[in-house]
């Protein structure tokens, strides 16, 4: 508040207000992986881009500089996740999201003037997908053909991102009902890569020439 003096006199008071906008000082990010990625919870500080598995849970930490009144994650087609403010500290905000497709998220803040943040604050979340584990068969590496007395090898090695827990062979006789064959239970925490043989055996099943068995 000031005046000006001059003489014997002075002018009327005036006073000059400041005011700040809101902003965004960091984001922390508490990472939740689903139970079959085996790996543990952590926690990523001072970020602005998370990568993780869908499925994943992230807890997002906001930390602003004033209280605020209201708060959104804003994605790209304008769709608003909240932020609810934490009730020990106006100056912190919160979301959970679970994490099921890429997004670019961009923060908006108001107080209690409705003044909005000036600067951009962005997000950035990249999911990456459950992807299935792929398969290859080595041998025998075409259509066989055998006597109704013999065994057949089946050679083949798969491969997935977070571990290959069961693997095994799955054949039909004939017309017959699909025979599950399991290989291996993994144990912990399962391989990425495997390589496993497997055998049909043809007497056993009293094959008859110029049937057909299918096997995968």
């Amino acid at each position: 508040t000031y005046h000006v003096a001059f003489g014997d006199g002075r002018s009327p008071s005036y006073r000059v207000r400041v005011f700040e906008h809101p902003e965004l000082t960091r984001i922390d990010a508490a990472l939740d992986f689903p139970e079959y990625t085996g790996q543990p919870a952590k926690v990523v500080e001072d970020v602005r881009h998370v990568t993780a598995v869908e499925g994943t849970r992230a807890g997002l930490t906001f930390r602003v500089t004033k209280p605020i009144a209201s708060a959104a994650l804003v994605d790209e087609d304008g769709a608003e996740t909240p932020l609810e403010p934490d009730p020990t500290d106006p100056t912190t905000l919160r979301a959970d999201l679970t994490l099921a497709e890429t997004h670019r998220y961009k923060v908006r803040l108001a107080d209690a003037d409705g003044r909005r943040n000036k600067q951009s604050a962005d997000l950035s979340v990249n999911v990456d997908p459950n992807r299935p584990p792929t398969i290859a068969l080595t041998a025998p590496g075409r259509d066989a053909r055998v006597s109704p007395v013999e065994e057949l090898s089946i050679r083949a090695r798969a491969e997935d991102d977070f571990g290959v827990l069961r693997h095994g062979l799955s054949y039909v006789h004939a017309d017959g009902e699909p025979r599950e064959v399991v290989l291996s239970d993994a144990g912990a925490p399962p391989a990425r890569k495997v390589e496993f043989a497997g055998l049909i055996d043809f007497e056993s099943l009293r094959a008859a020439p110029d049937e057909l068995v299918s096997y995968f």
